[in-house]
């Protein structure tokens, strides 16, 4: 199989999943004083790389009002994304709204579902997404099945209950991968190569991922890439991170990623909802500096792994700024705000520039 990128280029790429809701809602970013599109600046910075988390249907009452991040709207950010000549990473969530390691809710159109009829619409549902982006142009290089599947998705049914869960959660469990990942090699031609991510969210804890691993290598999860989260809050310290991606790079043969990471620029919040991350590391202050000197180190340290495993980073929703009617839950308020790459008017912060600097 070939590398994601070409000539064995560091993925160097950002979650952008609310940027289209944003943009509609009167979001503005601006660089040195001038309106820019977001897309362009961080074209300009080195960004190679897009990810866009897929729902199934949001506006669903206790979802997304808007109804963004749905198949449609997918789509047409591909299509800006491609034609921009970005690489795409497709991040089901397999559900309404959001999922991670605290809540992995089904869709409301599954919930009746025997197992079996799962399975079918996991694998009908991921090939009719891909088949759909490939229709038009935009077939992905990397998709992820499920988003922080740590403690399993789709839960009841593929809830895993950490370390402690039985032969028959893990059975359960990998065979819902195992549609999902059938559905999307079925949308893809002969000649037709994507990258299947699975990720979870212990970049600190080698452990429990060396436990999540082996068991889905052991029940042949067909998977090429290792996903790891690796947020201040949850996930300890940067020495934390480098032991796990090295331990996993010297235990398993695949490229690893961390999909998902981010760093304060200040203690405060401009919304009514208080931060989602707090802790801030020692030595790594809630600063422009801080957020700028944790991007040096973390990419450091991904592009240290041994043998080349480590492949790239994805910056979390770097345009996740407040908007009005837009935010993080029933668009009323935004968690995220003090982790943007700008600031609360929306102007950038000096600290994208730790992402195109030289070795």
């Amino acid at each position: 199989m070939q590398t994601f990128t070409d000539k064995n280029e560091f993925i160097t790429g950002a979650d952008i999943s609310t940027l289209q809701q944003i943009e509609d809602f009167g979001g503005k970013v601006y660089e040195k004083g001038i309106q820019r599109k977001c897309m362009d600046i961080l074209q300009d910075r080195g960004f190679n790389y897009i990810r866009l988390k897929v729902w199934n249907n949001p506006g669903l009452p206790n979802s997304d009002p808007a109804g963004y991040n749905n198949k449609e709207h997918t789509l047409q950010m591909a299509k800006r994304i491609k034609d921009m000549g970005f690489k795409l990473l497709i991040d089901f969530h397999y559900s309404d709204f959001w999922a991670d390691p605290q809540v992995q809710t089904k869709p409301a159109a599954w919930e009746g579902l025997k197992f079996e009829g799962l399975n079918d619409a996991v694998y009908e549902y991921t090939k009719e997404v891909i088949t759909a982006l490939k229709a038009q142009g935009t077939l992905p290089e990397m998709v992820q099945i499920g988003n922080e599947i740590s403690n399993g998705f789709l839960w009841d049914d593929g809830k895993l209950d950490g370390i402690n869960a039985t032969d028959a959660q893990w059975d359960k469990f990998c065979q819902l991968l195992k549609s999902g990942i059938r559905g999307l090699k079925d949308s893809l031609g002969s000649m037709q190569d994507v990258k299947i991510m699975i990720h979870i969210d212990k970049g600190g804890d080698f452990e429990f991922s060396k436990n999540f691993y082996d068991h889905i290598i052991s029940r042949e999860v067909e998977f090429d890439v290792i996903g790891q989260s690796y947020y201040s809050q949850w996930h300890g310290t940067i020495a934390d991170l480098e032991y796990t991606l090295n331990s996993l790079a010297a235990t398993y043969n695949k490229e690893l990623v961390v999909v998902e990471t981010a760093y304060p620029w200040t203690p405060k919040s401009d919304s009514n909802m208080p931060n989602k991350v707090t802790v801030q590391l020692d030595g790594y202050p809630a600063t422009v500096d801080g957020q700028a000197k944790f991007i040096r180190d973390v990419i450091k340290v991904i592009k240290n792994v041994p043998d080349n495993k480590g492949t790239g980073l994805f910056y979390w929703e770097p345009a996740f700024i407040t908007v009005e009617g837009c935010g993080w839950k029933y668009g009323e308020g935004n968690e995220w705000g003090n982790m943007t790459l700008f600031d609360f008017e929306g102007n950038l912060l000096d600290s994208i520039q730790a992402f195109k600097e030289e070795e």
